[in-house]
């Protein structure tokens, strides 16, 4: 009998040992998406990430978040003009907060980032016209809600960024022979969906 209560007592410690691992469980997780931004710039690209992430118990991990993304294609629109510029980049260096509900393999997730953003966009032009940034944002600090999914070792999810500021630009042209500027503010928020993949678990 002592020999059977021993035996049991071993099991549940052995239990939860493991639970207390799989609760404080590493891992790394990579992903690709998508990027896009609307408004005075019309812009899309693709979007990538690093997170190494640390679970403080089950479902609810807190980490860094590391993303790049480079915008493919970009339009400004003002005054019923275009100005095509050149290939911008981001990146953002955040630390997020996230938690999966429920114990399946489908589970819903919900996050929140906060952090610093870079952000750079090149002059373009063509055809007597020209685009130029004024002044950047003095503010390179922002949030990002998020929603998604994780399936497996798997997650798709759905971020806004909203960066705090606003960037002034100039946009320069000729029309009619009279050189011509137009400044307008810049809003630096944009939208990703990402799918990424689980490389490590320790």
């Amino acid at each position: 009998m002592k020999f059977l209560i021993a035996f049991a007592i071993m099991i549940g410690s052995q239990t939860s040992y493991s639970q207390v691992n799989e609760h404080h469980s590493f891992s790394q997780y990579v992903g690709v998406g998508v990027v896009a931004k609307s408004g005075l710039l019309d812009a899309v690209g693709l979007s990538f990430l690093y997170e190494p992430k640390f679970e403080i118990t089950r479902g609810l991990s807190l980490h860094p978040h590391i993303e790049g993304n480079t915008f493919l294609y970009n339009n400004f629109e003002a005054s019923d003009l275009n100005f095509k510029t050149a290939t911008s980049f981001s990146a953002a260096f955040l630390l997020k907060s996230q938690y999966a509900f429920g114990k399946k393999n489908l589970k819903p997730l919900i996050a929140f980032s906060v952090g610093y953003y870079y952000q750079k966009i090149s002059g373009g032009g063509g055809d007597g016209y020209h685009v130029h940034l004024l002044k950047l944002s003095t503010t390179p600090f922002g949030i990002a809600p998020e929603i998604g999914l994780t399936f497996g070792n798997s997650t798709i999810s759905a971020t806004y960024n909203f960066i705090f500021g606003q960037d002034e630009v100039l946009m320069s042209y000729y029309q009619e022979g009279v050189h011509r500027n137009i400044v307008s503010d810049l809003s630096r928020g944009y939208f990703t969906i990402h799918y990424s993949h689980r490389l490590a678990n320790n």
